[in-house]
């Protein structure tokens, strides 16, 4: 299948896909740092999902935690989430919400996003976490949502 690519820009100034997966998403606790409605720079791009299905996912009740996680092993899966366009300012805002260098990395990595109703691959930036992970398990496995996906993937998606 062949996907356009797409670059979100708003205005004259340099914005930033961001691919969020958990508080910060739409209704949840961190959303109004990445709302449109309360942040003229930020623009909702779409739902989305990625690319890869080699993400490892954990929880620890408040917020999820994943890693990009490409060895052996059966529990990986696609990541639902949104992206959304933000300026140099709110990206600044989220690297210190997710402790940027310490407990996440923000990483690029292509996602599935549809956009004029098309698949459409888009970079964006993805906060992965830098911890242990098995400290957590299968804690909270309640607010993990999984979905089967096309051609056999598996798809996770995290909700309170």
């Amino acid at each position: 299948m062949l996907f356009k690519w797409a670059h979100v820009k708003l205005h004259d100034m340099e914005n930033y896909n961001v691919f969020v997966y958990g508080t910060l998403k739409y209704g949840q606790s961190n959303h109004s740092l990445i709302a449109p409605e309360e942040n003229l720079n930020s623009t909702f791009v779409g739902a989305a999902v990625t690319c890869a299905e080699t993400y490892t996912i954990a929880c620890n009740g408040g917020f999820p935690m994943i890693q990009d996680n490409r060895i052996m092993g059966d529990d990986k899966y696609k990541i639902i989430g949104e992206i959304y366009s933000v300026d140099e300012k709110i990206l600044a805002r989220l690297d210190m919400l997710e402790s940027n260098g310490r407990m996440y990395s923000r990483t690029k990595r292509p996602f599935i996003v549809n956009i004029d109703g098309e698949p459409t691959e888009v970079v964006a930036w993805i906060y992965l976490f830098l911890g242990d992970m098995n400290r957590y398990g299968s804690w909270y496995a309640d607010t993990l949502k999984r979905y089967p996906g096309p051609n056999k993937s598996k798809l996770i998606e995290w909700s309170r």
